[in-house]
């Protein structure tokens, strides 16, 4: 490379300072003598500042002919597909650092382990749910449908569990009755108690007092001052149904479904609290202000998907319906006071206030002189004012149904016991087989044996119970449970442990939320909060949002606010620094570099001058 042209009919000789770049790289500086010329080319008496380096700056060694000097060259030769000097992979497609030609996967693996895979997209994740599972845990589908349940067998197909079923009369207008019966054994009495329907439904009216519409009142007529009213019902068998076309009066004033929300206090100034809407059971007000000893303000159960007590709350409301199978009742105790009939003998169960008609069925049930035993259930459809309900008993034609008694009933449906026969007989009272009844004598009459056995052979009876011990069921004494020489009633539930799935000996199982009878159907996330009062159905992230995606923001739960450079509120500076000093530096914001003498990038020349133009001062 020429740096210069002299021309001299003599010697030259000093030095000449140069700055090169060897091989590229970074900026070099150089003396070099001109006592001894150099000819171009030649490495004659020539000394080059990098020994490396021929006269001219070239490479004395460059085997790869890369520009890089083999004594400071990492690679002789080339790199493969992997960054391998001189390697023989020719292909890296996924730049995971295995050669194409022995890469397993030449893509990704996704989460299930399949090359270039569509990931976890399946029902559970990986997979689909398998043939004959319900969920991806490997649970099937018991006799009741539920997934991953318990019951082996539901023979009727009732949606009850077979070893949950509950035998008993199922036929509401029977005397044995049993409301917690799921299966009709075929035990239904009709003839042993009378099934009055003379509990009737009354309906009375008065104009409202200031709102313009009518107060309707809703009692049961009562046939004894010890008859208690029990609660107000409807169900899938019996309809619970009140239509106000024109809209309900609800009171702002009263916050509650039944009548305790009527302070008598606020009558004198809000008169049109007494046209409310409520339902009760024998009361106008609270309880505690009934001037009734032992009055209890009603309590009620409800399905949560068709509550009844929007109804009494909600202004304007035309419709109050249950007829689901869970249902809703609104109820007291028996012991509650205000169950009783009042001095007209008859019992308070709604008010209604509307402006148009009303119609629907009432379902009710009492318990005749107090005792719960001889409930009835009776339904009574209603429209308008008026008495509804009676008309005597109810059930089929009881009698005597056996052909050869003497007072046998052709219309008889049941048999009520009744039945008289001529019967023959012992009528010898000293026998032990006398028979009271019987109107003839037969001969059939028999003695007690050495034994005291009537009228047998026997030669034992160990546990003397008059029965031989040969034909005896039991030799040794039942306990209370029927067992024979049983240990008693020393379960759980007295004769039996607790049945599976209940949480009580009275059928009563764990709601959602793990209350035993409880009436929570959800709670989703099981954090122990009913769905239809938790606040979130779910779970609250770092950043306290229901469901929310956590603290994912560059400042955790947010982004850097606008005009700052960092989460701490930093600024960028003049300098272009996040949360620097700003230009405090010799050269605004920076040093002046070493080398240079000012912030122009300036040198001293030969002489001392920055940015002088002097170059030697030999």
């Amino acid at each position: 490379m020429l740096l210069a042209q002299l021309t001299t009919d003599g010697d030259i000789g000093g030095t000449l300072n140069v700055q090169y770049f060897p091989a590229g790289g970074a900026a070099t500086t150089a003396t070099l003598s001109l006592d001894s010329p150099c000819d171009l080319g030649s490495t004659d008496d020539c000394t080059y500042p990098d020994p490396n380096l021929d006269c001219d700056g070239n490479c004395l060694n460059d085997v790869d002919a890369d520009q890089v000097c083999d004594e400071v060259d990492d690679c002789i030769g080339s790199y493969d597909a992997l960054g391998v000097c001189n390697g023989n992979c020719a292909v890296d497609a996924d730049a995971d650092g295995i050669c194409d030609d022995v890469d397993d996967c030449v893509g990704a693996l996704d989460e299930c382990g399949i090359c270039n895979g569509p990931g976890a997209i399946y029902e559970c994740g990986c997979s689909d749910i398998p043939a004959g599972d319900c969920d991806c845990d490997g649970n099937q589908l018991d006799a009741l449908g539920v997934c991953g349940g318990a019951c082996a067998a539901d023979a009727d197909g009732n949606g009850i569990c077979d070893d949950a079923e509950v035998d008993g009369c199922m036929d509401d207008t029977a005397c044995n009755y049993d409301a917690a019966a799921t299966q009709d054994d075929g035990s239904c009495d009709y003839c042993s108690c009378a099934k009055a329907n003379d509990y009737t439904l009354t309906v009375e009216s008065s104009p409202a007092v200031g709102t313009g519409g009518t107060v309707y009142r809703f009692y049961v007529d009562m046939l004894d001052a010890t008859d208690r009213m029990s609660a107000v019902f409807g169900n899938d068998q019996a309809s619970l149904l009140i239509n106000t076309p024109a809209g309900a009066f609800n009171s702002a004033f009263n916050s509650s479904w039944n009548a305790s929300g009527i302070n008598p206090a606020f009558l004198p100034v809000f008169p049109d609290l007494a046209d409310d809407t409520y339902a009760t059971i024998g009361l106008e007000g609270p309880a505690s202000t009934s001037g009734i000893v032992g009055a209890a303000d009603p309590s009620i159960v409800e399905d949560a998907n068709q509550p009844v007590t929007p109804y009494f709350l909600t202004p304007g409301a035309t419709n109050l319906e249950s007829t689901t199978l869970t249902g809703a009742s609104w109820y007291v105790l028996n012991t509650a006071a205000n169950g009783l009939p009042d001095a007209n003998m008859r019992v308070l169960i709604a008010q209604v206030t509307t402006a148009g008609a009303i119609s629907g069925q009432m379902n009710y049930q009492v318990f005749p002189l107090g005792v719960g035993a001889d409930q009835l259930q009776l339904s009574v459809a209603f429209d308008g004012t008026g008495t509804f309900g009676g008309g005597g008993t109810t059930g089929p034609a009881c009698g005597c149904t056996d052909a050869t008694a003497t007072n046998y009933d052709a219309s008889a449906q049941d048999d009520d016991g009744s039945c008289i026969y001529d019967i023959p007989g012992c009528t010898d009272s000293a026998a032990c087989n006398y028979d009271m009844a019987a109107t003839s004598d037969d001969g059939s009459c028999q003695y007690d044996d050495a034994l005291g056995v009537c009228g047998g052979d026997c030669t034992a009876d160990a546990d003397a119970d008059g029965i031989c011990d040969d034909v005896d069921d039991c030799i040794g004494q039942l306990d209370e449970c029927g067992v024979c020489n049983g240990p008693g009633a020393i379960y759980d539930c007295g004769c039996t442990t607790m049945p599976d799935e209940d949480c009580d000996c009275d059928g009563n199982q764990f709601d959602a939320i793990g209350d035993c009878g409880g009436s929570c159907t959800a709670d989703a996330d099981g954090d122990g909060i009913c769905d239809d009062v938790d606040d979130c159905v779910g779970d609250l992230d770092a950043c306290g949002v229901c469901n929310g995606p956590g603290a994912i923001y560059e400042c955790g739960c947010n982004d850097i606010p606008d005009g700052d450079c960092d989460c701490d509120g930093n600024q960028v500076d003049a300098c272009g620094i996040c949360g620097g000093p700003g230009d405090i530096y010799e050269c605004g914001c920076s040093e002046v570099p070493d080398g240079d003498c000012d912030c122009d990038g300036n040198q001293l020349d030969a002489v001392g001058d920055c940015g002088g133009a002097c170059t030697a001062d030999a």
